[in-house]
């Protein structure tokens, strides 16, 4: 599994991009490294790529505890919004479960999505250029992305 992240400042955002079947686990690790960055800060806004990540393996119960971790992991500094962005059924219905575990705990604007652009527009990330993790994001409205 591979669990990146990068700020953008001009955004006040951190994009996260998560590839392969992820355990518990290595979410935890991740979101503990996530925590400890310098520039992690409470109230910024987070975008969540999911769309290269695998989720059959998972499980209610696995899906429970990844809301429990997260919430925790993140109590002290919690996010401004959050955005996710999956492919396919599973991974939104999956998603959508743990939002809505999420949000017993916390009041937190946050939204699953299918479509890059959908998110991006929704965090109302400002219409600049960026490098987003690999995607070089020019065209934010449409959900157009090319690979660099």
């Amino acid at each position: 599994m591979e669990y990146d992240f990068q700020f953008i400042e001009e955004a006040n955002c951190v994009a996260i991009r998560i590839v392969g079947q992820p355990t518990s686990n290595e979410m935890h690790q991740g979101l503990i490294r996530l925590s400890y960055d310098p520039q992690w800060k409470s109230r910024i806004a987070m975008l969540v790529d999911c769309r290269e990540t695998e989720f059959t393996h998972l499980s209610a119960s696995d899906v429970r505890e990844l809301a429990q971790t997260f919430t925790q992991d993140l109590a002290e500094f919690r996010p401004g919004s959050l955005a996710i962005v999956v492919n396919g059924l599973l991974a939104y219905g999956l998603a959508r479960m743990w939002e809505i575990l999420v949000r017993k705990e916390w009041s937190l604007p946050l939204q699953v999505f299918h479509s890059l652009g959908e998110a991006l527009e929704w965090l109302e990330i400002p219409d600049i250029k960026i490098t987003l993790l690999g995607y070089n994001v020019s065209d934010k409205i449409n959900g157009r992305t090319t690979k660099n």
